[in-house]
């Protein structure tokens, strides 16, 4: 039996099994009605993302190691928030630092269709649309 829409599920405990540097996770035990069940739960502060345009239709993106991958992989800046900044300050400040850490690198930027990637690639948009 479910309970009216006025009515949330109320959760009745709340365990956390793992806390990391960038998220946390609980497992959850609600109460709906007359049912209880159990749900994981990751807890993150947010992340921002920004792309930074250019006149001539290219987009920059920066190389970065991603483990999961077991590579290195062409995305834009974005990083997770910090606690209470705005997604607008954290994406001006991901991008900063990007800038940053190319301009220290050194790296000089790529075509999208050349196979070197390193420091920031610039994307036709019309590279999206294929």
């Amino acid at each position: 039996m479910t309970q009216p829409a006025h009515q949330p599920p109320q959760i009745i405990d709340s365990t956390e099994i793992f806390s990391g540097r960038v998220f946390s996770v609980t497992v959850d035990t609600i109460r709906e009605g007359e049912t209880t069940y159990k749900r994981e739960v990751v807890h993150h502060p947010g992340s921002a993302v920004i792309i930074p345009a250019f006149p001539n239709g290219t987009v920059a993106l920066v190389r970065q190691y991603r483990h999961p991958a077991l590579r290195y992989l062409l995305e834009a800046p974005a990083g997770t928030l910090n606690h209470g900044e705005r997604p607008e300050e954290g994406a001006a400040r991901e991008l900063a630092r990007a800038l940053l850490t190319a301009v220290l690198r050194r790296q000089p930027r790529y075509p999208a269709r050349s196979r070197r990637a390193g420091g920031f690639a610039s994307l036709s948009y019309d590279s999206f649309a294929r």
